[in-house]
């Protein structure tokens, strides 16, 4: 498993899709991240430690049975602020 962790353009990359949490630290503190297939969509989850706490974000991809459109759904929670969502979506250029 590789992990790459870069403080100055804030690039997580999680090397391999097996599911295990991987950690990287900073001088902001650490951030955990896993990522697995589940089915024909991708998960990724991370928890980023933040001045208000913990942020936990979830993101799952899923290509559309055409392969023309990605889709993220994210869901961030970040403590005293609550939970939201944010659906992504890339269309491919014919």
């Amino acid at each position: 498993m590789a992990v790459d962790f870069s403080a100055s353009d804030q690039t997580f990359a999680v090397g391999t899709a097996d599911g295990e949490v991987h950690q990287a630290t900073t001088d902001d503190g650490s951030t955990d991240a896993s990522a697995r297939w589940d089915g024909s969509a991708f998960t990724v989850w991370l928890v980023a430690e933040a001045n208000v706490g913990d942020v936990d974000v979830t993101e799952l991809w899923d290509i559309g049975s055409e392969g023309s459109r990605l889709t993220i759904d994210r869901t961030i929670d970040v403590p005293r602020y609550g939970e939201f969502g944010q659906t992504l979506l890339f269309s491919r250029r014919q």
